[in-house]
């Protein structure tokens, strides 16, 4: 399918999700107020580690190998149950350190080890998590997009109606148990649709772990790990940084600028994973690349700077619309905000190829330079400038970032120039 179909297709799930988190965010926003805005932000941070942590080896690299075994079902499903049982192994030792552990985590995730039920719940759903995140993966690899498009949306239902209905029930306490159980309920709508997707049942996917496969989802694992680690805590940080020299607040406007972000970039970025990632996989001639990664310009620069101009323009009618008033003075640092968000799709489509071609040592040192780099950014600019000063961090870093993939980019074409066709 091409990119433009791809989008389409995909912006069938990405406007259902859309839609979700922009009645989620009022709802949550109305209920709690930036202060509790903030706490629900950094719990999701810590399930968003914890997450990507325990799913690391059943994300990109089954992507991969899905695409790259395209034709030879028996490898694919070799992939698979090496994936499938790395998952389950991490996943459940993952369990384990949440309830050994789980005071002592609350009280550093959200300062509340009252709270270390929290943990329990995660601990309990993270096993069927990462059984949906594999299913999504194995679809997304076998470019079964209209499949993966009805699993995204009952994905994003299910987790929108279990948060909406949870937080109008228990408040600040049903939000924060919505983050910590919702992806695990989809699993069962994600299996169904997979039952009849692919020729293969969820036993099938366990069994003896391939050697060859194991090491190179161990690669990809590494990249995982280092974005479960990286992001969440860089994230972790800025907003404890926030709290403390401003209050919960301004912690909670933060948070509700990336969370624009996130809402404002869903179609643009989940179209880049969607399309790119098994795309880029399967490239390897540089000249191809190369073109490939000018489509994919031409095709997002335009869509991300008029979006961006079009929000910026109307930015104190969709925050009291997607929000309340009480988040205006967010508006402030809007305009760094959406620059940052431009320079973000802009530099993602080329780190895309780090993902696709499995480049670990690049991938793992960039990761954790340019989380050090946001962090020290935001946290350097926001004590003279404040929420501005954040944002002004953000925009910068991918500044930074997006120059730095291109080297990257060059790097991986004069590699691939050097290999002899097949």
């Amino acid at each position: 399918m091409t990119l433009t179909g791809t989008t389409l297709l995909n912006g069938i799930a990405v406007l259902t999700r859309l839609l979700t988190a922009l009645v989620l965010n009022k709802v949550l926003a109305v209920m709690v107020g930036p202060q509790g805005y903030g706490v629900i932000g950094q719990f999701q941070s810590f399930a968003s580690m914890v997450v990507a942590f325990a799913s690391a080896p059943v994300t990109n690299g089954v992507v991969k190998y899905t695409a790259e075994f395209g034709g030879q079902e028996n490898r694919q499903h070799e992939a698979w149950r090496t994936a499938a049982t790395l998952g389950l192994i991490v996943s459940l030792a993952t369990s384990l350190l949440l309830l050994v552990f789980q005071r002592p985590l609350a009280m550093w995730s959200i300062a509340d080890a009252g709270r270390s039920w929290l943990v329990v719940l995660l601990a309990v759903a993270l096993a069927f998590i990462v059984l949906n995140a594999l299913l999504v993966a194995i679809l997304n690899g076998l470019k079964q997009l209209r499949s993966l498009v009805l699993a995204n949306i009952a994905g994003s239902l299910i987790s929108a109606l279990t948060a909406i209905g949870l937080v109008s029930w228990h408040g600040l306490n049903g939000a924060l148990a919505a983050l910590a159980i919702s992806q695990s309920l989809a699993f069962v709508a994600t299996l169904l649709i997979f039952r009849r997707a692919v020729r293969a049942s969820l036993r099938s996917l366990f069994g003896r772990l391939d050697p060859a496969l194991s090491r190179g989802l161990g690669r990809f694992a590494i990249m995982g790990l280092t974005s479960a680690i990286t992001i969440p805590l860089a994230q972790m940080l800025m907003r404890d940084h926030l709290a403390d020299n401003f209050g919960w607040s301004t912690a909670g406007l933060w948070q509700a600028l990336w969370k624009i972000s996130e809402t404002h970039l869903l179609l643009l970025t989940s179209t880049l994973s969607v399309y790119f990632l098994p795309r880029f996989a399967e490239i390897q001639d540089p000249n191809e690349l190369r073109r490939e990664l000018r489509r994919g310009l031409a095709f997002v620069t335009p869509l991300v700077l008029t979006t961006s101009a079009l929000l910026f323009l109307g930015r104190n009618d969709i925050v009291e619309l997607l929000l309340s008033e009480r988040f205006l003075p967010m508006l402030d640092a809007f305009g760094y905000q959406l620059l940052g968000d431009v320079l973000k799709v802009i530099s993602l489509v080329p780190a895309y190829t780090m993902l696709s071609h499995g480049q670990t040592k690049v991938y793992v040192v960039t990761e954790v330079l340019f989380a050090v780099l946001l962090t020290s950014l935001t946290v350097w600019f926001s004590d003279s400038m404040g929420l501005r000063g954040a944002a002004l961090g953000y925009a910068l870093t991918y500044a930074i970032y997006g120059v730095t993939m291109w080297f990257v980019v060059r790097s991986l074409m004069a590699r691939l120039g050097r290999v002899p066709p097949p």
